[in-house]
């Protein structure tokens, strides 16, 4: 396995999240499309984050767009470091990937629109979401362990 892989970023990225006490886990493929993408949780709506491309989702309040939100296309697109106004830094972030914002939003709202539903994620036990992210501190390992013996 490579290092920096974009699972690896989520799963990273998902362990930190937890650490600062914000429910997290990240998802490595969603029904047939496999591509990794974190989950977090803030008040009690669920939203996504893309840590590889450092994109992330806002809505017209400037919040994170929660999963309704993104399913709905209430979305609009940012970047940790560069503006998606200026189509140059589409490369950037992307590389020859996509050649306009257009390419971008359509594959992620392709992602979007298989999300699961927040019932759907509050319904799984945090052990069976995804990643490693609960298992990190010694009491939640133990947990684990009894949650899923092997």
């Amino acid at each position: 396995r490579s290092l920096g892989t974009q699972d690896q970023f989520c799963d990273i990225f998902s362990v930190l999240l937890v650490y600062a006490d914000i429910d997290s886990f990240y998802m490595p493929h969603i029904e047939d499309l496999v591509y990794p993408i974190a989950f977090f949780n803030v008040n009690n709506k669920w939203s996504v984050f893309d840590p590889y491309y450092g994109v992330y989702f806002l809505n017209e309040n400037m919040k994170f767009s929660p999963i309704n939100d993104l399913k709905s296309n209430n979305w609009k697109l940012y970047n940790l470091k560069f503006d998606f106004n200026n189509s140059d830094n589409i490369s950037r972030i992307f590389g020859n990937k996509y050649t306009n914002i257009h390419q971008i939003r359509n594959f992620y709202q392709s992602i979007f629109n298989l999300l699961p539903s927040d019932e759907e994620i509050n319904n799984i036990h945090r052990y069976s979401r995804g990643g490693r992210s609960y298992v990190q501190n010694p009491i939640d390992r133990l947990l684990y362990q009894i949650y899923n013996p092997q």
